[in-house]
């Protein structure tokens, strides 16, 4: 019963501050305990606050988000406002991002001595016809036009540094070429003279995604979210949860690192 009434006043049209709901569940369990206690039964156990805070974020639904928050917002987390980009044909449509990679990787000097750990950045370039990857670039290089052009080169070409086995097995050596439009946030990197005559000198359009708006670029921001769940998360550097859960668990997946950048990019295909 203090469960339901906590999560229903949190996911109510009053929409209060978290701390004040766990407050008004601690104030009400007092309650109920004092009143257990003059009837000699047994009281009950007090859930620490993570567990109340997992509780109230796994009743969110669409009519609860909606309730506490408006239609709109609820209806662009769950159900979208309209369809997505659809192509008829292979590299029609090209999505591009990048996203730090949820994992620590060695820093090395040219001996191979490790000098320190590094978060690094990948570079992903998505069909959006048939969701294959068609470009990873994975650097410690913040995204620059640099990185824009390293992914761009890796699209128009054959995927030759793969090894055989696997070019043949998921057909990657088919996943290349130049595609009729990309779709990219609107980053400086992207926004830059060089990289707009860059596109129109290989008679590429461009399209730009629109401010916060992830959504737009679903299938890329799908393939980061696989990424990180069947390779990021479960390597001994991996970065699974957020830093503050991080660190209540005493987690340190930086000291953990064994694989340096290149060893890390082989995991990528």
């Amino acid at each position: 019963m203090l469960k339901a009434e906590m999560i229903d006043l949190f996911w109510s049209a009053r929409a209060p501050k978290l701390w004040e709901v766990l407050n008004e569940f601690d104030i009400k369990l007092k309650n109920k305990n004092e009143e257990l206690a003059r009837l000699g039964v047994e009281q009950l156990g007090k859930p620490n606050k993570e567990t109340l805070r997992l509780w109230i974020n796994g009743a969110e639904n669409y009519h609860r988000y909606r309730a506490r928050y408006d239609k709109l917002r609820a209806g662009r987390r769950f159900r979208g406002q309209s369809r997505a980009i659809q192509a008829s044909r292979p590299l029609e449509y090209v999505m591009f991002d990048h996203t730090p990679a949820d994992a620590w990787a060695n820093v090395e000097n040219a001996s191979g001595q490790v000098l320190m750990q590094e978060r690094p950045w990948l570079m992903r370039a998505i069909d959006v016809y048939s969701r294959m990857p068609l470009a990873a670039i994975l650097t410690f290089e913040p995204p620059s036009i640099n990185t824009v052009v390293m992914c761009m080169k890796q699209l128009v070409r054959r995927k030759d540094f793969l090894p055989p086995g696997l070019r043949n097995f998921k057909n990657f050596a088919d996943a290349w070429g130049k595609p009729s439009f990309i779709i990219v946030d609107c980053a400086w990197e992207n926004a830059e003279v060089s990289f707009q005559t860059m596109c129109e000198s290989l008679s590429i359009n461009i399209i730009w995604a629109p401010i916060h708006t992830p959504e737009f670029k679903c299938h890329v921001e799908h393939d980061f979210h696989l990424l990180s769940q069947l390779y990021w998360h479960r390597l001994p550097s991996g970065i699974p949860h957020k830093p503050h859960v991080m660190s209540q668990l005493r987690l340190d997946p930086r000291s953990k690192a064994d694989r340096n950048l290149e060893q890390m990019t082989d995991g990528l295909w």
